[in-house]
């Protein structure tokens, strides 16, 4: 298609093409996208005043996979053609796709800040719809670390930070994943926040932060009187089991250290923390190393994946990276369909979780 092309005499054979001819709505090509949409994605601005100026078309017309002129400009950070989409009456920034998601879900994902103000500048904009796998622009893009966005949208009355997607994480639980303290600071800035709840296999923010390392995460939790450092998971663990499991000694120190602290907890091999860290692969025992070792044990088969492996553990290997080593680090999934869920920021894989849909 001509819109494809970034030639100088563009506008003008467009023109002159519409000229010769009546461009109807629902004229559409490759997978039922519009000349309007391609421009818009494409971020063609003269191309796109064009076709909005006639009273034939239709710039809200989605093509097979659901998607506006809107949400393609908002995903590709095209401000100058969000805003005169903006303008029209006819253009519905909540039309959902055939994934759920909205032009704000899309710019919430790519980090799009100055696209995300605009749309919620919106009095009709409804910031919080989930798509049809829960996720909302704030887990979109608290997911993705994208502190400018995240604040952004904390500062409408009408988002929820605990809202969670089909496995019950919120947007708390990923930046726990992720190792994104800026974010963190954010959401807990929130007092309407619930920095404790469980997803639906028991994990909470601070188990995945104590299991994934991320020693300041940590810290900021625990400065919560809300937060319950022995809340056990489905499989029976604590934080203080879970760092204790994949050598984490800094964090382990933290939640030992603190008051009441539960060193008698029996995890399902009845292990207590500190026994579990004599074990093989931890030897030298707490306070005693300060790199994360691969601890080799596996969750039960019904949770399905394993405990973080480090870049530097697999390094110390000898063994390239391969997909196949990564996808061994990140474990094998059982009665899953989102594997997306469950990979740590340690193997660097959040755009890869993003893709998929």
């Amino acid at each position: 298609m001509i819109l494809h092309s970034h030639r100088p005499d563009l506008v003008k054979l467009l023109k002159a093409s519409l000229q010769r001819m009546i461009l109807e709505e629902n004229l559409s090509g490759s997978a039922g996208r519009t000349p309007l949409s391609w421009a818009a994605g494409s971020g063609h601005e003269g191309v796109v005043k064009m076709l909005l100026e006639r009273q034939d078309v239709n710039p809200d017309w989605a093509d097979a996979d659901g998607r506006t002129p809107l949400s393609y400009a908002a995903e590709s950070q095209h401000g100058g053609v969000v805003k005169m989409l903006l303008e029209r009456l006819d253009v519905n920034p909540n039309l959902q796709d055939a994934h759920g998601r909205t032009p704000l879900s899309y710019a919430a994902r790519s980090g799009h800040e100055g696209t995300v103000k605009m749309l919620l500048e919106g009095q009709d904009i409804n910031p919080d719809l989930p798509d049809a796998d829960g996720r909302t622009p704030l887990l979109f893009a608290s997911k993705s670390g994208h502190e400018g966005v995240v604040k952004a949208l904390l500062e409408r009355v009408n988002i929820n930070p605990n809202s969670s997607d089909c496995t019950g994480l919120i947007p708390l639980s990923y930046t726990a994943i992720f190792g994104d303290e800026g974010v963190v600071r954010i959401l807990l800035e929130r007092q309407d926040v619930n920095p404790d709840l469980p997803d639906v296999d028991g994990r909470t923010p601070l188990s995945y932060a104590a299991e994934s390392g991320h020693v300041g995460i940590v810290e900021m939790l625990l400065e919560r009187e809300d937060v319950n450092p022995d809340f056990p998971d489905a499989d029976g663990m604590i934080s203080l089991s879970l760092a204790s499991k994949c050598g984490h000694w800094q964090i382990v120190s933290r939640l030992q250290g603190r008051r009441n602290a539960n060193l008698d907890w029996l995890d399902p091999n009845i292990q207590t923390p500190l026994r579990r860290a004599e074990g093989p692969g931890h030897i030298g025992g707490v306070g005693l190393s300060s790199e994360p070792k691969p601890c080799g044990h596996k969750r039960s088969q019904t949770r399905g994946w394993t405990c973080e492996i480090s870049i530097p553990a697999l390094k110390a290997r000898e063994k390239p990276v391969s997909d196949r080593t990564l996808h061994t680090t990140r474990g094998h999934y059982s009665g899953r369909q989102k594997a997306d869920h469950r990979i740590y920021s340690s193997l660097s894989l959040r755009n890869l979780s993003l893709e998929s849909t």
